[in-house]
């Protein structure tokens, strides 16, 4: 298992992203920390003709080896010419090398350099690769399963301790955001502290740092053994599933309230359409806080529709009840799970509920909660033996 987790730093106000390359390399090297190598790519969307292409091969012939091109045909347009540049030069076998060539290396911060003007590609990122922030590990990269792609800063399906600059036509000049990656696996129980690092990059990059959930990128020994407690957990979860009756316990005999009027454009035409009980607004919020009240439970605030809240039990694990109304309709969807840093169970709790009334969100909010409650005590001890216990250090 090897930990990373990523910290983003605007730098809008302090460089421009033409310069941020060397900014950034500069302080690198000012700091003494090395990195193994660079990656870059650059996407080019133009309509019709493809003009810009033979002016960076004109003044970058070396870019010829990384270039791919792919015409589509539109309805706007006879012929959509995407042009690609990527540090994979073009039919390299997968398993090859994946940064720039070395002598290239100085053709990728010229081309930087010259963003957006007179180049402004669609999009741009440009990655510093093995960042070596503790030299006391490996720096290789942590391949993950699939082809997607870890973050949107990132260029391949693969994690690393680096440091990514992107940017995208449409947001401007100004617009400056870089990815800094750090692995901080040490052991189970506790990760490699980087606060000094932290502080270092706070100091360079102005911003304090905004952070992910820490990413985790598992041995294939440890995705058998995942997959196999899913495998053996499944009947276990049907069983009980089949005995609560967690879909069950939510009402559902709560019919929308309706009123027939006529549109004045329709004619004769009678337009059915729901409406809301009039001087009776609904609160899913107050609903929630009420089902939740004494139980141990967190509540999370987040401007909108949607609410949440959690606790975690003895073992680390994450209980976790939410809910989402479509204000259009008054429809009131909701779930619940458990997790850990290795394991996502979700609680079948069904969806879209009529809550027309206060009284029917309230009593809604109280099924939701207790149905959950009942399930995470019965599966609390199973959870452990097949999973294990979640680190204090991971967070969602």
């Amino acid at each position: 298992m090897r930990v990373f987790q990523n910290y983003y730093f605007d730098l809008k106000e302090r460089v421009l992203f033409k310069d941020t390359l060397p900014f950034v390399e500069a302080w690198l090297a000012g700091q003494g920390i090395a990195y193994g190598g660079m990656m870059f790519e650059q996407n080019f969307y133009n309509w019709g003709e493809d003009r810009i292409t033979p002016r960076l091969f004109a003044m970058f012939p070396g870019l010829k080896k990384y270039h791919s091109e792919k015409v589509s045909v539109h309805e706007l347009s006879p012929q959509t010419i995407t042009s690609n540049f990527t540090s994979v030069p073009k039919n390299w076998p997968e398993d090859m090398n994946i940064h720039v060539q070395k002598e290239d290396e100085d053709v990728v911060r010229q081309i930087a350099a010259k963003i957006p003007r007179p180049f402004n590609p669609s999009a741009t990122c440009i990655a510093l690769d093995n960042v070596q922030w503790f030299p006391v590990i490996d720096t290789s990269p942590a391949y993950l399963p699939g082809k997607g792609a870890p973050c949107g800063y990132s260029l391949f399906p693969h994690l690393s301790n680096s440091i990514a600059l992107g940017k995208s036509s449409g947001s401007g000049k100004k617009h400056n955001i870089i990815a800094v990656t750090i692995e901080r696996t040490h052991t189970l129980e506790q990760l490699l502290d980087d606060t000094a690092i932290l502080e270092k990059l706070t100091d360079a990059f102005g911003t304090p740092p905004h952070y992910q959930a820490v990413r985790i990128v598992f041995s294939e020994d440890e995705r058998r053994q995942t997959q196999a407690a899913a495998e053996a957990l499944a009947p276990i979860l049907q069983a009980l599933w089949a005995e609560l009756k967690p879909e069950e316990a939510v009402p559902r005999d709560v019919p929308p309230e309706f009123q027939c009027i006529r549109h004045p454009n329709e004619g004769e035409v009678v337009v059915m359409e729901m409406i809301y009980t009039p001087g009776e607004p609904v609160s899913p919020k107050k609903a929630i806080l009420k089902a939740i009240k004494g139980m141990g439970f967190q509540y999370k605030y987040e401007p909108g529709t949607y609410y949440e809240c959690w606790k975690t039990n003895q073992h680390n694990h994450k209980f976790k009840v939410w809910f989402a109304i479509k204000t259009s309709t008054r429809q009131l969807n909701f779930g619940a799970s458990i997790s850990g840093y290795n394991f996502h169970v979700s609680i079948p709790m069904g969806n879209n509920i009529d809550v027309m009334k206060q009284p029917v969100a309230d009593e809604t909010a109280q099924a939701v909660v207790t149905a959950a409650i009942q399930a995470e005590a019965r599966l609390s001890e199973t959870l452990l033996q097949f999973y294990g216990k979640t680190p204090d250090w991971y967070t969602e």
